[in-house]
């Protein structure tokens, strides 16, 4: 790192530090500066269900699910080499980096949601049996539902801090950080029904977006 007093401005600093989605990437462990929206916390989803003709959905009366996994989510830190300005004394600006212990969240969340309420001309309800080991048909209920699956890329710087002076990279992954259920909410489920046209078939279409938004992390916008 060059040899050079930046300026003092915590702002400026703040500024920079909250925009590393667009820093350049320097040495550091598993790829920990991100370059595409590193620093939105937020990871959009979408799934879809055709439905066979002749089947109804009334989103009005429904109730929708989901369920996913976070195994497959790891916590680890790297160095960023972060971009600044100062000025020494009458040499005008000189532009150097700084170095800050990022932690990001990478990995992939899979995901499972279900809708309920899709009706077809008739129908019938089940139940597990386990003492004589089947399934026994209990109602002629038409409604039954539906769902889809998918996942989702998830890269995503969650906090900063200074570099600790006897850190090496790259730095073991904690075994305690782990991501947590708390640590991801779902926000802004939308459920959307269309006609499929593109054949001329009356089949319908139920489409599913939202977003996972990690919390209660230390710099997760």
């Amino acid at each position: 790192m060059s040899n050079f007093q930046p300026n003092n401005d915590s702002t400026t600093i703040s500024n920079l530090i909250g925009k590393m989605d667009k820093l350049t990437i320097e040495e550091l462990a598993l790829s920990c500066c991100s370059p595409n929206d590193a620093c939105n916390c937020t990871i959009p989803f979408c799934c879809q269900i055709t439905l066979p003709e002749g089947f109804k959905f009334k989103k009005e009366d429904a109730e929708a699910t989901i369920s996913f996994t976070k195994c497959c989510l790891k916590q680890v830190k790297g160095i960023c080499q972060i971009p600044v300005s100062g000025t020494i004394c009458n040499l005008g600006d000189v532009e150097g980096t700084i170095s800050k212990l990022v932690t990001k969240v990478f990995g992939c969340i899979h995901y499972i949601i279900a809708v309920d309420n899709i009706k077809g001309d008739c129908g019938a309800q089940f139940s597990y049996n386990s003492d004589a080991g089947e399934w026994d048909s209990t109602t002629t209920d038409k409604k039954t539902s539906a769902c889809c699956s998918g996942s989702v890329c998830v890269d995503k710087i969650v906090s900063y801090d200074d570099v600790p002076l006897d850190f090496v990279c790259p730095c073991p992954i904690d075994e305690l950080a782990e991501v947590k259920c708390k640590n991801i909410v779902v926000e802004d489920l939308n459920i959307v029904q269309k006609n499929c046209d593109n054949n001329g078939s009356c089949n319908k279409v139920i489409k599913f977006t939202g977003n996972f938004k990690l919390t209660d992390f230390d710099h997760c916008q």
